[in-house]
């Protein structure tokens, strides 16, 4: 299991709860939670030719790319956003 999931786990039996943060805040709802979950099961690391890697996510319409150059810092950012019917 990735972190991001465990975290969204641990999330999820706190923040759909209203007043979760003792401040009024509202609840957080279900398909909300669930939205992020599609998103980050769609995240990808990508080998590239030149010796480097790529995340990428596709999703929704959403293309994003982010580039790591060979010293491992982030070079690129591609993005590309669909309006989704």
């Amino acid at each position: 299991m990735q972190n991001f999931e465990k975290e969204l786990i641990e999330l999820e039996s706190d923040v759909t709860k209203k007043n979760w943060d003792s401040y009024g805040a509202a609840a957080i709802n279900k398909k909300v939670i669930e939205g992020v979950r599609k998103f980050l099961d769609s995240i990808c690391i990508v080998p590239v030719a030149d010796g480097t890697m790529q995340i990428e996510v596709h999703s929704n319409g959403i293309d994003l790319e982010i580039y790591f150059d060979k010293n491992g810092n982030v070079n690129d950012i591609y993005e590309k956003v669909e309006e989704v019917k």
